[in-house]
């Protein structure tokens, strides 16, 4: 499955792993292109980063990770 997750911060992040993990090809993208690049880096192969737009464009699921309201 094509998952895009846009934030890479430790919600993004781990969400990113534990699919990749699995066998999903994840594509991560944030504000700041530079952690996107050090996760898809990190994983290795099924792992990407993308710009927003790009990273939507081809997923078939979306996620959003953020923190919980206080």
């Amino acid at each position: 499955m094509q998952i895009a997750i846009l934030g890479a911060g430790r919600v993004g992040s781990t969400l990113g792993r534990l699919w990749h993990a699995v066998g999903h090809d994840v594509t991560f993208a944030a504000r700041d292109a530079a952690r996107p690049r050090a996760l898809a880096a990190e994983l290795g192969e099924r792992a990407h980063a993308a710009w927003v737009a790009d990273a939507v464009a081809g997923a078939e699921v979306c996620s959003w990770p953020s923190r919980a309201p206080p």
